[in-house]
């Protein structure tokens, strides 16, 4: 199961989007609610969003940290993943093929290093 949480409009965000069916009484006559302004509690709901499932995050049928977990992969080799699965859905697709590649370069370092001080014994 995807840890993704599916994302339900609260009554706060049908307000901020003229979607409210909010209705009052003035003189008798029925009158759609006025929206509010936002406020930091609406700050606040719209950060989490951007932490925990930002655009880049959520495009395919599974968020790239469920196959890494899922995949049993260690920090390195997950940021390899991640930056590439995300790449082509950011401003800046080098940007995130260049953290790859350096996480890579790195986990190779790592590993013939290893080699090394294991054939030195």
């Amino acid at each position: 199961m995807s840890g993704r949480r599916e994302h339900m409009q609260t009554e706060s965000e049908q307000m901020l989007s003229g979607h409210s069916q909010s209705h009052g009484q003035v003189g008798g006559v029925a009158r759609l609610a006025k929206p509010r302004q936002p406020n930091e509690e609406d700050d606040i709901m719209r950060i989490d969003e951007r932490v925990d499932h930002p655009p880049h995050y959520n495009t395919g049928s599974i968020e790239v940290i469920d196959a890494i977990e899922d995949w049993g992969l260690g920090f390195h080799e997950g940021n390899i993943v991640k930056y590439i699965a995300r790449a082509k859905h950011k401003d800046d697709e080098i940007v995130d093929l260049l953290k790859a590649r350096w996480y890579l370069d790195r986990l190779i370092g790592l590993k013939e290093k290893a080699r090394c001080n294991t054939q030195g014994d």
